[in-house]
């Protein structure tokens, strides 16, 4: 799916013609080749649709006062969003319920009904990260500077090939996409899933790990990365 700048001349456009779809939502216009909606059937995208099924039946049966509080503070700064081109956009009520309650339903942790103050944690920062290949398998860890906070229980980690790479997270063609418990310490093992997408890694391909906490609310921090090579295993 392409992106389009909105001050392009493809900007205005919308509706399809000749196999392309032209159209736009909240953080910008875009293109795409225009195809059958597939059904994909494997677990983690059925789980993924029942989550957000459910969080729409949640939102339908919240209070006027509750639903106005997502709305309230979704309209602030602090909950905007950057689109692809840099520029800010409000997610609106629905998305900032979605956005803070689909990660918490993941970890089976009770949702919110009404908005959290957009009070973030801090990045956590990483000092190193290993990554291993074995015949068959991969490995390793990434250790940061300092105990993860229990304030903010869970950890997102994103790895991607360092050729995919890109300043923004979102852009990422991501191998690892983990959310999962931290148990306080500095040092994670992660490495187990990042054959999902593109198989076993490459001895000597260069790789880019980024991080981040979540709080028992939804609310994330920034993220830290780094760039790591991976290595035959010890």
């Amino acid at each position: 799916m392409a992106r389009i700048d909105q001050n392009s001349t493809l900007g205005g456009v919308r509706g399809a013609a000749a196999g392309l779809v032209i159209s736009s939502n909240s953080q910008g216009w875009y293109a795409r080749s225009m195809r059958a909606p597939s059904t994909p059937r494997h677990a983690s995208q059925i789980t993924q649709r029942h989550i957000l099924c459910t969080l729409g039946d949640l939102w339908r049966g919240l209070s006027p006062e509750d639903r106005t509080s997502w709305s309230d503070q979704a309209a602030d700064p602090d909950w905007k969003r950057l689109d692809w081109f840099g520029v800010p956009y409000s997610v609106g009520g629905y998305g900032l319920f979605v956005a803070c309650n689909a990660p918490l339903m993941m970890m089976n942790v009770a949702t919110l009904d009404v908005a959290p103050e957009p009070v973030f944690p801090a990045a956590p920062v990483i000092e190193d990260a290993e990554l291993f290949r074995a015949a068959d398998s991969a490995s390793g860890s990434v250790t940061f500077s300092a105990d993860l906070p229990g304030t903010a229980p869970y950890l997102r980690a994103y790895l991607t090939p360092a050729a995919f790479g890109s300043l923004s997270v979102r852009k990422w063609r991501r191998a690892l996409d983990v959310l999962a418990a931290h148990n306080e310490s500095d040092t994670v093992d992660l490495w187990r899933r990042c054959a999902l997408s593109f198989g076993l890694p490459l001895v000597g391909q260069v790789w880019t790990l980024a991080a981040q906490v979540m709080d028992s609310s939804g609310r994330v921090s920034p993220f830290d990365s780094v760039t790591l090579v991976c290595a035959e295993a010890p």
